[in-house]
């Protein structure tokens, strides 16, 4: 392309980017005209020119701190400090690999510093989440040469990122390497393969007790509508800053007072200062197979003793708890009707990936009242009618799962 054409192009689409709004830490591409394949905005650092002399890097692979990066991350080729090509990790079509552009010097003033025969470039990758630029390592030294397509396995970094390092947070960081104490585990529905981690030699005792210098006790148990919805195979845990400091699985059930026949909790709660740590809870419910951030909490000193049989330290659920919609419109639920019903209900639901589809219906204390194995089925919309003849008037819950997806709502069943 002539210098003068670049020119022209390169003012036409200033006035392109007079209009445009980029992202925060993203800059105009210099070049744009408004291309389908275009790319609008480039990370600040990214930004480069066109020229009639490029060639491509094929990357089966990018690490960052040994995983993959995302599809909203970028990788750029460098030539000593000029950027000489970018491709979001993304813009490949969902393919495993990707090519990135590394243009070189075509002899327009819009191309200075760029690539020559035989030269190696450098890559950078910009990890759009943390906004950081990391240099990155090449499996292979590959020279450049114009109209090339060289196939590279690895673009590999690291760097010491902080960030929630535990995969059971809501806010786990999987490029980060340092934890930095941010880990958080009640915006989002927990993982339940967490309990597996709470006590590995199902004691029921902390594992790592004996590092701690203080203990206390605690009876407890779970309340909805003032009646105790804790079953044999149910766990709780107790938190201060994050740190497991206590497990308990129910005792056996209550066999005398305002409880009796009924579960709950007596677990020993471990600290290295005499008091003044606050306490959270987290309650595994093995029924629904979810794991519930309680509210309540309490604070720690040392030898204490608080609830009993009797009188437990209470937590209490509302009646709905179990209607949480955590899915995706493409495995959902889309319709119960009539709702209130009675005596049966039509149930309309969606699946994109072909599955064996189970529905199992919760009474608002957590228990299994009913289950419906519907099958294999393909993608596409379905069918089938509930007709709970032998339950009682109430609320209910149907979570439809695949195994691996779940999706909830609320029933009203009324005689």
């Amino acid at each position: 392309m002539k210098p003068f054409l670049l020119l022209i192009i390169f003012i036409s689409s200033n006035l392109f980017a007079d209009s445009r709004n980029c992202p925060d830490n993203f800059s105009p591409n210099p070049q744009y005209t408004g291309g389908a394949s275009q790319d609008e905005c480039y990370p600040s650092e990214f930004v480069y020119y066109s020229s009639t002399r490029q060639g491509f890097y094929m990357f089966l692979e990018v690490v960052i701190n040994d995983f993959q990066i995302s599809s909203d991350d970028w990788v750029a080729a460098f030539n000593g400090e000029t950027c000489v090509g970018a491709r979001q990790w993304g813009s490949c079509g969902g393919d495993l690999a990707c090519d990135v552009p590394v243009l070189g010097d075509d002899f327009s003033d819009f191309c200075d510093g760029y690539m020559n025969d035989g030269d190696i470039p450098v890559f950078k990758i910009y990890d759009t989440s943390e906004n950081t630029y990391i240099t990155a390592t090449s499996s292979e030294y590959v020279p450049w040469y114009s109209g090339m397509t060289e196939v590279v396995d690895i673009l590999y970094s690291s760097l010491d990122i902080e960030g929630c390092t535990d995969s059971f947070a809501c806010n786990y960081d999987p490029y980060a390497n340092i934890s930095d104490g941010s880990c958080e585990y009640c915006s989002c529905e927990i993982d339940s393969q967490i309990v597996n981690s709470w006590d590995t030699d199902n004691d029921g005792v902390l594992d790592n007790y004996n590092f701690f210098e203080f203990n206390g006790s605690i009876s407890s148990s779970i309340f909805v509508n003032n009646e105790i919805i804790v079953s044999q195979n149910d766990m709780l845990a107790a938190y201060i800053n994050g740190e497991l400091r206590g497990v308990a699985n129910p005792a056996e059930p209550i066999p005398f007072g305002p409880y009796i026949g009924e579960y709950m909790f007596q677990m020993m709660i471990y600290s290295n200062q005499a008091s003044g740590e606050n306490i959270n809870f987290n309650y595994y419910h093995s029924e629904s197979d979810r794991i519930f951030c309680l509210n309540e909490s309490t604070e720690f000193f040392a030898n204490m003793v608080i609830g009993d049989v009797t009188n437990p330290f209470s937590f209490i659920f509302p009646d709905d708890w179990l209607n949480v919609e955590q899915m995706p419109s493409t495995f959902n639920i889309s319709s119960i009707y009539p709702n209130p019903f009675n005596p049966s209900v039509n149930i309309t639901f969606n699946v994109e990936n072909p599955s064996n589809v189970v529905f199992n219906f919760y009474n608002v204390k957590g228990s299994i009242v009913d289950k419906i194995d519907y099958g294999f089925v393909s993608s596409g919309t379905f069918n089938f009618t509930w007709s709970p003849k032998k339950l009682p008037s109430g609320n209910y819950f149907i979570v439809m799962s695949d195994g691996v997806n779940f999706y909830r709502d609320k029933l009203t069943f009324i005689k």
